[in-house]
C-alpha cells in the first residue's frame, strides 16, 4: 500500500478447538496475551512504545478448530519492530520465560465471570449464546457450570495452555503497509533508531522483511509480496 501512514501487522496460527478440555485456561491465557486493554501486546505496543492506538489477540473458533490471531495497526516506521514485539510476547509466554502472573490470572478470571450476565442481557443475546452451544455441539446446560469451571483455572493450567497452544515459530505473519517506508528498530538501550543495512544506509520495510525472512527470525517459509490488488509481485 504505497504511501500508507500506518501498517497492519498480524500473526496467526492454528489453535485449539472450542470443545477442548482446557478451553477455560485457553480463554484466560489468550486474554492475558491480547484480550483487552491491559493485555500484554496492547500494553507493549500502545502504552510502552507508542507504536499503536491498540493491539489485540484472541483464539477464534469454527466447527473445525481454532485459530490464534494477534494484530495491530501501527505507525509505518514502527512496522518492523512491531512484528518483533508480537513474536516476542507470544514466544515468552509460550516458553515460560514470562509466565502468566497471579495478578493477570485474577484480573482475567474475574473479568470473564463478571461479564457473564451481559451475554444474556437481551432475548437476542440469550438466543445467540444457545445457538453457539448448538453450533459447537456443547450441552445446553453449559452455562450452569461456567462460573465454577472458570473459577478453578490455575497458573499451572495457564502455563500448560501457553506451551501447548501458542506457536509463534509456526505462525503466518502478515503486513499491509508501504514497502518503501524506512523503518526503526529498538536498541538494547531502549531507544528507537533507524534500522541500518550492512552498508550503513537506512532499510526500507521491504528490505527489512526480506532480511527477516532470510534469517528465519519469524520462522521458516520465506516472504511473499502482493501488490494493492493482491497480485504476487515477481
Amino acid at each position: 500500500m504505497p504511501g500508507a501512514a500506518q501498517s497492519l501487522v498480524a500473526m496467526m496460527h492454528a489453535g485449539p478447538a472450542r470443545t477442548a478440555k482446557d478451553y477455560f485456561a485457553n480463554t484466560i491465557m489468550s486474554n492475558i496475551l491480547g484480550g483487552g486493554f491491559s493485555s500484554r501486546i496492547n500494553m507493549n505496543l500502545r502504552e510502552d512504545k507508542g507504536y499503536s492506538y491498540g493491539a489485540r489477540g484472541s483464539i477464534r473458533y469454527s466447527r473445525r478448530g481454532g485459530v490464534f490471531t494477534a494484530a495491530a495497526s501501527v505507525r509505518a516506521n514502527a512496522t518492523y519492530q512491531s512484528l518483533l514485539e508480537l513474536r516476542r510476547e507470544s514466544d515468552q509466554l509460550q516458553r515460560g520465560a514470562a509466565p502468566a502472573t497471579a495478578e493477570e490470572l485474577a484480573r482475567e478470571r474475574e473479568g470473564a465471570i463478571l461479564a457473564l450476565p451481559s451475554k444474556f442481557a437481551t432475548g437476542s443475546d440469550s438466543l445467540a449464546q444457545f445457538r453457539g452451544l448448538v453450533y459447537f455441539g456443547l450441552p445446553l446446560d453449559y452455562y450452569n457450570t461456567y462460573i465454577g469451571k472458570m473459577s478453578k483455572v490455575t497458573l499451572a493450567q495457564l502455563t500448560a495452555s501457553a506451551k501447548a497452544h501458542l506457536a509463534p515459530a509456526k505462525a503466518q505473519y502478515v503486513v499491509v503497509g508501504d514497502g518503501a517506508s524506512p523503518v526503526i528498530a529498538r536498541g538494547a538501550d531502549g531507544i528507537d533508531a533507524p534500522l541500518l543495512g550492512a552498508d550503513g544506509q537506512p532499510l526500507t520495510l521491504r528490505a527489512a522483511l526480506t532480511a527477516l525472512a532470510a534469517d528465519g527470525t519469524l520462522g521458516a517459509g520465506g516472504l511473499v509480496e502482493l501488490d494493492a490488488d493482491g497480485v504476487p509481485v515477481s
